[in-house]
């Protein structure tokens, strides 16, 4: 029996090895077509930069992948604006026009940049596979769920409704 167990783990690391870049793939591939499929404009670019996957491999987080490193995005302008800023002038980051933001119509946010809350998420977030991939996909912006719901702009839905395509192009 010693021999199989050598046998099974080998085997595994070769499953792993073989099956890794693949999600890995699969993960990019969303990440991109989130970029491509977004409605919303980006005022200070923390919602798109934070689109982030996660691939875990039996519900362990084995790499995360930010859009910033698979695209020519530019980093985002400012970290999250929050309720309690006040006033703020801001230089939006998708056009660059200069714009006088009232913080107190906007949601709670941590304050940071969006792509550090989207990793921390993705850290602590386990799927429900006990054995096996999984791909999950993220913004790190807590208005993300807003921009959905109440102004009807697509963040990440559309993407959510595409993805057994874009996986099985990846795959096929």
């Amino acid at each position: 029996m010693k021999g199989s167990k050598g046998y099974f783990k080998k085997l595994n690391k070769i499953v792993k090895d073989k099956l890794r870049p693949i999600f890995e793939g699969i993960a990019v591939s969303l990440l991109k077509d989130a970029m491509e499929s977004k409605e919303h404009g980006d005022l200070t670019g923390n919602t798109l930069t934070s689109f982030t996957a996660g691939v875990y491999r039996d519900n362990k987080l084995v790499k995360t992948i930010n859009l910033l490193t698979v695209s020519s995005l530019e980093r985002p302008r400012l970290k999250k604006l929050s309720k309690d800023d006040g006033f703020i002038s801001v230089e939006r980051y998708d056009n660059g026009e200069i714009m006088i933001v009232n913080s107190n119509s906007l949601i709670e946010t941590d304050k940071r940049y969006g792509y550090q809350t989207a990793k921390d998420f993705l850290k602590s977030y386990s799927p429900n596979n006990v054995k096996g991939w999984s791909v999950v996909l993220t913004t790190g912006t807590e208005y993300s769920e807003y921009i959905e719901t109440n102004r009807k702009l697509n963040v990440l839905t559309e993407t959510f409704m595409n993805s057994s395509g874009i996986a099985s192009s990846i795959i096929n």
